[in-house]
């Protein structure tokens, strides 16, 4: 398959889980996550099978600066989070499950669909070049605009986006794709949108924005 046939079909499929298993069946939340899990996981894995002898050099230049990257935005998501109004939580062992479950799986998987799988497929479309002010901007350009787009049809797939408060995941969106933007490098995104969904579970357990 070519790059954006991969994308297509990796925002399709994003839309279709997200539609069919939350809106239409209303799944508890868990549950969807099971089948987003299961879904999107092996979409995406299967992506990186195909593909890692072409991306694999992406992934692993300015690894340790996009972690750092990552690390900031992240402690600004939180902090974002942190400014609305907290909800009611479950405790126990089961809220050690959502943190791990909802928190930091959720996160993670997200994070590799909306911003490490846009920044393949345009480091792919760009045939690994990257040399030269040129090449770095037009791949920042890809990487921003495949990332708002994926994001975009994602969230329509949820009830509660498909209108103005689609805004609030393209914002997301943008802080997303800084680690990649300032580092050439996507994967500092899995730590800032995994610390983001932590803090929405213990912060904004009920929340229908920060959480599906």
């Amino acid at each position: 398959r070519t790059p954006l046939e991969w994308f297509a079909g990796g925002a399709g499929l994003s839309f279709a889980v997200a539609w069919i298993a939350a809106d239409m069946l209303e799944l508890h939340h868990d549950l969807y996550l099971l089948v987003y899990f299961t879904v999107v996981g092996t979409f995406l894995a299967s992506f990186l099978a195909h593909t890692w002898t072409e991306v694999r050099n992406m992934l692993a230049t300015n690894l340790w600066w996009s972690i750092g990257v990552g690390a900031v935005v992240g402690l600004a998501l939180m902090q974002n989070v942190m400014r609305e109004e907290p909800t009611t939580r479950p405790s126990g062992a089961f809220h050690v499950f959502e943190i791990a479950w909802r928190g930091i799986a959720y996160g993670a998987l997200d994070a590799l669909l909306l911003f490490v799988f846009p920044a393949a497929v345009a480091y792919l479309l760009m045939n690994g070049n990257r040399h030269g002010f040129k090449h770095k901007l037009s791949f920042v350009s890809l990487t921003v605009g495949l990332s708002l787009v994926i994001s975009a049809v994602y969230h329509l797939g949820y009830e509660q986006f498909r209108g103005g408060d689609l805004i609030k995941p393209e914002i997301g969106a943008a802080f997303g794709n800084v680690a990649a933007v300032f580092t050439g490098n996507p994967v500092g995104a899995i730590l800032a949108h995994a610390a983001f969904h932590v803090t929405s579970n213990v912060h904004t357990y009920r929340s229908g924005t920060f959480l599906p």
